[in-house]
């Protein structure tokens, strides 16, 4: 198989300007496709691992973005709520309070840890409805 490398080539001419120099040239890199398993595996252990750091880190920064997104929803007592990639339960409690008994709110991640973070503050402020 060629390297694609002629004489006279741009990447011959580049080898020599470099070889001059004394530059180090930049490796080859092409993009792989990480497998999507193990991307699930990566994602899910960081997720895991920050889960019970994540609220005093991250609720004052996803503050608007929370605030905007449950007032866009306007959301009514009695109903029932799917919040996908839950995390903590930063959106999903908001949201419980907010549909009250008689509404419900399902929450769910790829992390196992968060969901757990999440019920645990869940029964913390009584809330049967999530």
């Amino acid at each position: 198989m060629s390297s694609g490398r002629a004489n006279g080539s741009a990447d011959a001419q580049s080898d020599l300007a470099d070889a001059q120099t004394g530059r180090r040239r930049a490796p080859d890199r092409t993009l792989r496709r990480m497998d999507a398993k193990l991307q699930r595996r990566v994602q899910r252990y960081g997720w895991d691992l920050a889960s019970n750091d994540y609220d005093p880190l991250w609720q004052e920064q996803l503050a608007p973005a929370r605030n905007w997104m449950l007032a866009l929803a306007a959301l009514a007592p009695g109903e029932h709520v799917l919040d996908l990639a839950c995390g903590t339960g930063l959106v999903t409690l908001a949201a419980a309070e907010s549909v009250g008994p008689k509404g419900s709110v399902l929450g769910t991640d790829l992390s196992g840890q968060m969901v757990e973070v999440a019920r645990r503050r869940a029964a913390e402020r009584q809330l049967s409805n999530v």
